[in-house]
C-alpha cells in the first residue's frame, strides 16, 4: 500500500517512543505554543489597559469629594437610572442651572444640577444628552416628570429664573419650587445671595469667580467647573436642612428625617411655593 502521508506507529513503538519522536512532536507544536502564549500575554496586557481606561472614565463620571458624591449625567440611560433609583425618593432637592452667556445673549441651559440631602449631586449635561440622542425633542421624560412632580420641593436662590429658562429652552414646567430667601427672612437672616447664605448658615464658602462665566457647553468639564456647579446645588439643600433643624423641638430626634422634612415643608413652605422672591 502506498504511503499516504500518515505516520504509522506500531504497538511496540508506542510503549517506548524514541527520544527523536518526542523532540519531533514538540518541534511540530513549538510555533503553536509560542503563538498561544503570545495571545495570552496580549490579552492580559489589553485587559490591564482597558481596566485603566475604565477606572479613568469612572472617575470622570463619578467623583467623591469629602461628604459629597458628584455624578455627571450625559445620556438618557444615565438620567433614567439616577432619577428612578435615587432622586424620586426624596421630598426636597437643591436645584441650580448653568448656561453660557456671550455678550448680552444667553445660551440655552447647559447644565442642570440636582442635590439630595444625603450628599448625592447629579450634573445633567443637557447639551450632551441632546448631542448623542438626536431623536429627543426635549429632556428625558424621567427628568421632566421629576421637575414637574409637585410632591418634591426644589429649593435654590433666584430659582424662579431657572424655572423661567427651563420653560423657555425646553418647554419644561418646574413645579413646587421655593426661593430660600423667604426662609432666610423667616429665620432672621439677611435675604442675600446663595454664597452669603451658605456661609452664614452652614459655613460653606462658595467661590464666585471666572468659573461662573466659563464654557458650560465644553466637551469635557474642568475639575473647577464640576466642583463649582455641584457645590451650588449642595449648598442649597444644606441651607434648607439648616432651617429645618432650627425649627425642631427637643423630641425631634425621635422622628425620621423624612418625617421632619415633611412636617417642615407643610408648616413653613406651602405659602412660598412658586412665588418669585420680593423683599418684604
Amino acid at each position: 500500500m502506498p504511503n499516504m502521508g500518515f505516520n504509522i506507529l506500531t504497538f511496540s513503538s508506542l510503549k517506548k517512543p524514541p527520544v527523536e519522536f518526542k523532540y519531533a512532536e514538540f518541534k511540530d507544536y513549538y510555533h503553536v505554543i509560542i503563538l498561544a502564549a503570545s495571545l495570552v500575554f496580549a490579552y492580559m496586557f489589553c485587559k490591564q489597559i482597558m481596566a485603566g481606561l475604565h477606572k479613568f472614565f469612572n472617575k470622570t463620571k463619578r467623583i467623591k469629594k469629602g461628604f459629597y458624591i458628584i455624578m455627571i449625567i450625559e445620556s438618557k440611560e444615565e438620567c433614567d437610572d439616577i432619577i428612578n433609583n435615587h432622586f424620586r425618593h426624596h421630598q426636597v432637592l437643591g436645584l441650580d442651572c448653568e448656561w453660557v452667556t456671550r455678550g448680552s445673549h444667553r445660551g440655552s441651559v447647559s447644565l442642570l444640577q440636582l442635590a439630595s440631602p444625603d450628599g448625592i449631586c447629579a450634573l445633567f449635561r443637557l447639551h450632551k444628552i441632546f448631542k448623542y440622542d438626536h431623536y429627543m425633542k426635549s429632556i428625558p421624560e424621567s427628568l421632566e416628570d421629576l421637575l414637574f412632580n409637585k410632591n418634591i420641593l426644589k429649593v435654590g436662590v433666584a430659582i424662579e429664573n431657572d424655572s423661567k429658562y427651563l420653560r423657555e429652552d425646553y418647554n419644561i414646567c418646574l413645579s413646587s419650587w421655593l426661593d430660600l430667601r423667604y426662609l432666610a427672612q423667616d429665620n432672621y437672616y439677611a435675604p442675600k445671595g446663595l454664597a452669603y447664605l451658605a456661609w452664614e448658615t452652614v459655613g460653606i464658602k462658595l467661590e464666585k469667580n471666572y468659573v461662573q462665566f466659563s464654557n458650560w457647553d465644553a466637551d469635557v468639564l474642568t475639575e473647577e467647573q464640576i466642583y463649582y456647579a455641584a457645590m451650588d446645588a449642595n449648598a442649597a439643600i444644606r441651607i434648607f436642612s439648616h432651617f429645618v433643624d432650627l425649627k425642631q423641638s427637643f423630641w425631634s430626634f425621635l422622628q425620621s428625617s423624612r418625617s421632619l422634612f415633611s412636617s417642615y415643608i407643610q408648616t413653613h413652605c406651602s405659602y412660598y411655593r412658586e412665588i418669585p422672591y420680593t423683599y418684604r
